[in-house]
């Protein structure tokens, strides 16, 4: 069995493998006051191609590692109709080995003119969305590749480790993951309630996206 350490360590070794013209760059905003037109602007599309070099190294060794495999056969539902219906580029279904682990989806974004720059991530099937990076790929929201890299790791960290927990209800919904929780339409109380049920016997009505660490394949 791999362990956490091991496996991020083969997915740095697989990113270090990308085409050498697809590199970092620094912070431009460290003082976050950028020019009003940076809002507007996106000086180079191109550079967002790390982000979708580094689901690939994702993909590339949970797999090498007979963790998952990616499934090209399926057409992946979202649960946001919306959200599908602006998806145009590559989707990769990753379907753990591990019984009753959550699914991963990657799905690839174009920013401007550059294709495989951006990474949506979902969970599960039907999948949920679990973040978008870059959220905005303009030069005045552009905080340095080590931000993005560091927002799309710890997202995937959470399903493949099994921290990754979603209770949702109508317009109420909380998200745990190890570094905490955030809800929607619910305080702190209700919150911390739902949290104490044991996995998948939440309280009826709600429906709950919950999985094993996918290192116990």
């Amino acid at each position: 069995m791999v362990s956490l350490n091991e496996l991020l360590e083969r997915v740095d070794i697989a990113f270090e493998a990308r085409p050498a013209d697809i590199v970092g760059w620094v912070d431009p905003n460290p003082e976050r006051s950028p020019d009003d037109d940076a809002y507007s602007r996106v000086t180079n599309p191109e550079r967002w191609r790390l982000i979708g070099a580094r689901a690939d190294a994702w993909t590339h060794t949970l797999t090498e590692l007979g963790l998952a495999r990616v499934d090209e056969s399926t057409n992946v539902e979202w649960v946001s109709e919306r959200l599908a219906s602006n998806l145009r580029g590559r989707t990769d279904l990753i379907v753990p080995t591990t019984p009753g682990a959550l699914c991963l989806v990657f799905a690839r974004l174009s920013i401007e003119d550059a294709p495989d720059a951006g990474v949506v991530v979902g969970v599960g099937n039907p999948a949920e969305l679990l973040v978008m990076v870059p959220d905005c790929g303009c030069d005045a929201c552009d905080s340095g590749s080590a931000d993005a890299l560091e927002e799309l790791d710890e997202h995937i960290i959470n399903v493949v480790g099994g921290t990754y927990r979603r209770l949702s209800r109508g317009s109420k919904s909380v998200t745990a993951t190890q570094n905490g929780w955030h809800a929607m339409g619910m305080n702190s109380r209700q919150v911390k309630r739902m949290l104490a049920r044991p996995a998948l016997q939440g309280a009826r009505g709600w429906s709950e996206q919950t999985g094993p660490s996918w290192l116990t394949a």
